[in-house]
């Protein structure tokens, strides 16, 4: 049976409605679940409450795209095994880069600069986090036209 919580929003106040433990926020409806051991890059998308998560298998197929209330970020990433998790440069990202790194994770920090030539459509917080999936597995140049890591 499923942990549930009666609170929902950031600052934990309750809205009468039921959140289902992170696991059951994931479930993918056609696949039947996350297959974590199959998830190679991930790409996040931080907001003030809720993150997008992309994440992509080593052939490039898409396995988890989701949304992450800010509270479910650091349970998600600690069920998950060490994994590539590339991040946009913002004014939180060094802080969750620590925590990450602290669970194992490689933790790549990209300018939007740089992730921005990846986005296949508009640029919002749905398709961010695709972008940076694809972004921190490509080589990348400096400004200068020196290659990065």
């Amino acid at each position: 049976m499923a942990q549930e919580s009666a609170h929902d929003a950031v600052d934990g106040s309750s809205t009468d409605t039921r959140v289902p433990w992170i696991w059951e926020l994931l479930m993918l409806p056609r696949s039947g679940g996350v297959r974590r051991q199959t998830v190679t890059t991930i790409g996040v998308d931080f907001a003030k409450s809720v993150f997008q998560v992309h994440g992509t298998d080593a052939a490039g197929q898409v396995v988890i795209r989701s949304q992450l209330k800010r509270r479910y970020v650091l349970s998600f990433f600690e069920k998950l095994p060490p994994r590539l998790v590339g991040i946009e440069a913002c004014a939180s990202s060094h802080h969750w880069s620590r925590e990450l790194q602290a669970l194992g994770h490689t933790v790549r920090l990209m300018p939007p600069a740089y992730v921005k030539p990846y986005v296949k459509r508009q640029k919002n917080d749905t398709t961010d986090p695709e972008a940076i999936c694809e972004a921190v597995t490509r080589p990348w140049q400096d400004t200068a036209g020196r290659k990065k890591g």
